[in-house]
């Protein structure tokens, strides 16, 4: 039987998995989505000898190509030894897809490995976009070994823990095996409830053999630390002081977006003023002279004959040359106001997008003319100048059509709670504020969650917390709190706002005996809902971010028509409905974006909207 100390150190290795595995399996598909990847051109890059297999140095080298110095050979070699199935210390093509592919998503699956592959020269890139992504999984994929052989370690250090013991004690009614339930009732006895995801993300990363449970020969595996390189690594890495990263950055802008990634603490954001005019200027500048080069270069040269087909001349392999060979209101506590108070009253990256700017080997694929839907057709379009290009512009209004859609199930979910007869706001706040100060820290907002059966990770938390927040000291005032849970809608709004307390002024309630239970499954819904919106609205950002040519300034200025030096309903209406998009909702996308509640959306405000936090 096990320690109480080392069960928890059980159900920490358990969940770390969890969580790291996806964290992973979220990079995987962002690979994978972009339209131009297709693994075996990635083999073929990071394979730059030609061996036919990717080593620890093969790795390691391509992280250096785009400007990742602090993981060494010995991260890398980590990495590659969890997925070399043949124990030879390479990776071949078949396991090379089992690092890069998604696992539970099959038709991206399918739909990435019948994607057509091109040659790519030993000197060719791949676009900027899918080197950088292909990097995050690396280093995710290292930052987990690193994170889990610690518990590891640990674990094995304890006198009473061995494999057999700890299978045994998963494994509470001799199945001789460990699936989704005994694993979920060990967790919830050390004091974890597993959500169906983790439960698949644990079995996932550790089953050998894909048949949904883990013996005990898979489990031994998947817990034992690796030797002897990890106790060496590990040791050093706790003696070593963190070495600082001093390669030479290549731009001031590289050095912005490095210290933007390391947020040190939770609540120390770092906060950038509206972007000077000038730098817009030169960035315009960049891009337009980057165009002009990449039209010149797909323009037939005439004066020199063919290569043949799949051979590389020397202007190629010098077109594709690495840039490092160059020359070149409410603050005050609730509890203590009257009814008509209320009548007056939504995974590590540690480092910058790197500014080596790789051509891609394919051929630059002709703008696309955009689609016109039948209820709209051209001649009765708005007229208007885009500063973005097609493709950039077709980006813009696919993520605000995803974030009106978000926000158009957040309102249902806040409408059908409104519509409870014994939910209001003051009752719920009491949950979460235990100690009545009128407002709440993070920790406590998490501890609140817990209460309704929500358990998210501390990033997604974050993300939710700070989507909120308007004082921007890590607090959540009444009035922060209301919006995550008030309806937009002015009636259901005002009805909410009215209802005074009930649960507050019955002392002998507890906290867990607040609202009823179908109230209470609204509230774990909404919250539920709040958190995959963010979650997915902050991968938006990830994917606007990687655009190579994408800028806010030029997107507000695609959405201000009239040059208004603002955005309304109106105009978020007509870009949407010059795409096919029609929607009574806009004004959704205006709240989200407008913190003063003006209806008005000012630059810095759009600018922030599509900003990491």
């Amino acid at each position: 039987m096990l320690s109480v100390e080392s069960s928890t150190l059980l159900r920490s290795l358990l969940t770390a998995i969890a969580q790291g595995e996806i964290s992973i399996e979220k990079q995987r598909k962002k690979l994978g989505k972009l339209v131009k990847y297709e693994p075996y051109c990635a083999f073929q890059r990071i394979d730059r000898r030609r061996t036919g297999y990717v080593s620890s140095k093969d790795i390691l080298a391509f992280l250096r190509d785009n400007e990742f110095q602090e993981e060494t050979e010995a991260d890398t070699y980590y990495l590659m030894k969890f997925f070399d199935v043949d124990e030879d210390c390479k990776l071949n093509y078949t396991e090379f897809l089992t690092l890069v592919l998604p696992c539970d998503n099959a038709k991206l699956r399918n739909e990435i490995i019948m994607r057509p592959n091109f040659y790519v020269g030993l000197l060719d890139f791949l676009p900027k976009t899918i080197e950088y992504e292909l990097c995050k999984l690396f280093v995710k994929e290292i930052a987990f070994h690193s994170r889990i052989e610690n518990i590891k370690q640990e674990l094995a250090s304890k006198p009473d823990f061995d494999s057999k013991s700890g299978f045994k004690t998963i494994d509470d009614w001799n199945y001789n095996y460990i699936d989704f339930s005994n694993l979920k009732r060990f967790l919830k006895s050390t004091g974890h409830i597993a959500t169906n995801k983790e439960l698949a993300a644990i079995i996932r990363r550790l089953d050998l053999n894909a048949d949904s449970r883990l013996s005990f020969e898979e489990f031994d595996e998947g817990i034992k630390p690796i030797e002897p390189y990890s106790k060496v690594t590990s040791k050093n890495k706790s003696k070593a002081k963190i070495r600082p990263n001093t390669a030479k950055l290549r731009s001031k802008k590289l050095k912005s977006s490095i210290r933007k990634k390391k947020v040190k603490k939770r609540f120390r954001k770092i906060r950038h003023a509206v972007t000077d005019p000038s730098c817009c200027d030169k960035r315009s500048i960049e891009q337009y002279a980057y165009s002009q080069s990449k039209a010149q270069s797909s323009l037939p040269d005439t004066s020199k004959p063919k290569a043949r087909e799949g051979e590389s001349t020397k202007e190629e392999f010098d077109a594709y040359r690495s840039p490092s060979e160059a020359k070149l209101g409410y603050d005050s506590n609730p509890y203590h106001k009257s009814s008509s108070y209320f009548e007056n009253y939504e995974l590590d990256s540690r480092y910058g997008y790197p500014e080596r700017m790789h051509t891609s080997v394919s051929p630059r694929h002709a703008k696309e003319p955009i689609m016109y839907s039948p209820r709209n057709p051209p001649d009765s379009m708005p007229e208007f100048e885009s500063t973005l290009t097609r493709a950039d512009e077709r980006e813009l209004v696919s993520a605000l059509k995803d974030l009106l859609e978000m926000e158009e199930d957040l309102e249902k979910y806040k409408i059908d709670l409104s519509l409870m007869p014994d939910f209001n706001l003051i009752d719920l706040f009491r949950t979460f504020d235990t100690t009545d100060k009128g407002y709440i820290t993070f920790d406590e907002f998490r501890s609140g969650m817990h209460l309704f059966s929500v358990h998210p990770s501390e990033e997604e938390a974050l993300l939710l917390f700070t989507r909120y927040e308007t004082v921007e000291k890590g607090t959540l005032t009444f009035g922060d709190f209301s919006n995550i849970f008030c309806p937009k809608d002015k009636e259901c709004s005002l009805s909410l706002k009215a209802r005074k307390a009930f649960y507050i002024n019955k002392q002998y309630k507890n906290l867990n005996e607040y609202f009823n239970p179908e109230t209470r499954h609204a509230v774990e819904n909404l919250l539920t809902t709040n958190i995959r919106v963010e979650s997915c609205v902050d991968t938006i950002k990830d994917h606007l971010s990687l655009l190579p040519c994408f800028s806010a300034m030029e997107a507000f200025n695609t959405i201000d028509m009239n040059n208004n030096g603002y955005l309304d309903k109106k105009q978020f209406s007509l870009l949407l409905e010059a795409h096919g998009i029609y929607s009574k909702n806009c004004e959704y996308l205006v709240d989200r974006f407008d913190k003063q509640k003006n209806g008005k959306v000012s630059f810095r405000e759009f600018s922030d909207g599509f900003r990491k936090y």
